[in-house]
């Protein structure tokens, strides 16, 4: 699961030159990597019943995005406009790891589960 959520995150940090120009571009991997790591957590510590809320729409942003900021804003330095606006970002990179991908491939969760995710997501969709 970090591996696909890192690389959503590369994505969406690669697709917002603002954010991208206000790292230092020595960081820029370790920040990517702290974001990853962080909703993995997240994520993990919700159990299946999160993974649920998520496929079914009910899922907590709040509960994922708490403390992010600090977290980055205190180990990189990053100033608060920034750790903002990456912390805004994460709807909609949740959604990806949720949904379908452009290509019509697996989600995130279809990746984890053998196609699980979209089966249980027809459930609640």
């Amino acid at each position: 699961m970090f591996d696909q959520i890192l690389q959503l995150v590369k994505e969406q940090m690669s697709n917002s030159t603002e954010l991208t120009a206000a790292i230092p571009a020595q960081q820029q991997e370790a920040v990517n990597s702290e974001i990853a790591n962080h909703v993995t957590e997240k994520l993990q510590a919700q159990g299946a019943g999160g993974m649920l809320d998520m496929l079914g729409g009910g899922m907590d942003i709040n509960n994922i995005t708490s403390g992010l900021a600090e977290k980055l804003g205190t180990k990189f330095g990053l100033p608060q406009m920034v750790t903002g606006a990456i912390v805004s970002a994460l709807p909609g990179l949740l959604k990806q790891f949720t949904g379908k991908d452009s290509s019509g491939g697996k989600n995130g969760l279809d990746a984890l589960t053998g196609g699980l995710g979209s089966k249980l997501g027809g459930l609640f969709g």
